[in-house]
């Protein structure tokens, strides 16, 4: 409840403040969260798909596309080391996990941002005209 409620806040904070709005404690906030969450072992080991699906649930309703201040932080928090070696674990078995077809809707609401970039090549991968954007998504590309 708690991260739906920083989430729901976070949209507000976005949609109010538009040109004023600071992502830095959000991200911080998430990232933080998910790494406590995490640290405890115990409750990673019974609930990771509960745990996962939650934050990647957040992570889409926060999506890229709803709130274009928070991209760059929410590219962060969906490249993170640490959220990426948990979500995309395979089995004993070597099969993926279920956190794949999470993952899979993050990066589709990325590249659904992205479309009319790409569509216009507005977004040109040189290093001498790399924008921030650019920068940030290189690295999970």
């Amino acid at each position: 409840k708690v991260l739906f409620t920083v989430k729901n806040v976070l949209q507000k904070d976005h949609d109010t403040k538009e040109k004023g709005f600071l992502a830095l404690p959000y991200n911080r906030f998430f990232a933080m969260l998910f790494s406590e969450v995490s640290a405890d072992y115990s409750l990673m080991e019974k609930y990771t798909v509960q745990i996962l699906q939650i934050f990647c649930n957040a992570y889409h309703q926060i999506q890229p596309s709803t709130t274009p201040g928070f991209v760059y932080a929410w590219l962060e928090l969906i490249s993170q080391r640490q959220f990426l070696s948990k979500l995309l674990t395979t089995d004993s078995k070597g099969t993926p996990t279920q956190g794949w077809t999470f993952y899979q809707q993050l990066l589709i609401d990325l590249f659904k941002f992205l479309y009319p970039f790409l569509r216009n090549a507005e977004l040109i991968m040189k290093k001498e005209k790399s924008t921030d954007c650019d920068s940030a998504l290189i690295p999970l590309l």
